[in-house]
């Protein structure tokens, strides 16, 4: 899905959504993003719609998948946004292919898996064998949201209430289908970042978020050539649908050059002049 922009200021953006979102659910983000570049968004290799994965799956084949999308609109050298399960496919893609990509924002990509993912699949899966949906939908969204009420974080109820209303709305093998895809991608060996990024590339996150903290995110900025890290405010893992026209604001600076000091909507944490 692509939208036009009468003016861009930047190169055209590619956004890679979340393992859980299509290129439809991030329709009002991408809206945002094309008042400054044209940007196409496309539905994951992984994405709800599939039945399987081809037995060679990896994020490198993902990263294919998607450089062949850039090099048939012909977008290249291209900016990439990738968000949360989307930010590894794009990582891939920037490492794979250098030359297709000019620079990289990142929203919610983590360095390691948590400790209990077993668990948590397991967990998931037992409550959809025994028809907990509901308890699914609490458990998926305490751990993408922030819990603690007492602090600021936009959107709240409604994507709490979004959440679950998509997860209930979801068939039992439909669920099955998500986990076991989801689980298949996690579980491949290239699934985590190892080597840094040469392109100029943006870490960011929400000040709250849980899944995916700074101080997990630090050490990937780290390791690249030409880094950023940025915070937030009053957002955690969901922080493109809390704040989105922030966020678009925030990675147009980024792509186009801007400084993304003394910003009102979040912090630079780190930056490393190329």
């Amino acid at each position: 899905m692509q939208w036009h922009c009468p003016a861009p200021s930047v190169a055209p953006i590619l956004l890679v959504p979340g393992g859980a979102q299509t290129m439809s659910a991030l329709k009002a983000q991408a809206e945002a993003l094309s008042q400054h570049a044209i940007t196409v968004s496309v539905d994951l290799p992984m994405d709800p719609g599939r039945n399987s994965l081809p037995a060679d799956a990896s994020l490198e084949h993902a990263a294919n998948e998607l450089h062949d999308v850039i090099e048939e609109l012909d977008l290249g050298p291209v900016n990439l946004l990738g968000l949360s399960a989307g930010a590894h496919i794009a990582y891939a893609i920037a490492l794979h292919h250098p030359a297709t990509v000019a620079q990289v924002a990142l929203g919610g990509l983590c360095a390691e898996l948590p400790d209990d993912i077993d668990d948590l699949f397991a967990l998931g899966e037992a409550m959809v064998g025994e028809g907990r949906v509901d308890m699914l939908a609490d458990l998926v969204s305490r751990r993408v949201m922030c819990e603690d009420g007492s602090l600021s974080v936009r959107k709240r109820e409604v994507l709490h209430a979004g959440i679950k209303r998509r997860i209930m709305g979801r068939s039992t093998e439909q669920l099955k289908r998500d986990a076991a895809l989801l689980r298949a991608y996690t579980e491949r060996v290239d699934f985590l970042p190892k080597d840094g990024l040469t392109q100029p590339t943006l870490f960011f996150t929400g000040e709250y978020d849980a899944l995916t903290p700074l101080e997990a995110v630090r050490p990937l900025a780290d390791r690249c050539t030409d880094a950023r890290l940025f915070s937030i405010r009053d957002s955690d893992h969901l922080a493109i649908l809390e704040r989105t026209n922030e966020v678009a604001d925030m990675v147009a600076r980024f792509f186009s050059g801007r400084p993304l000091e003394s910003l009102p909507y979040g912090q630079l944490l780190s930056a490393q002049p190329a």
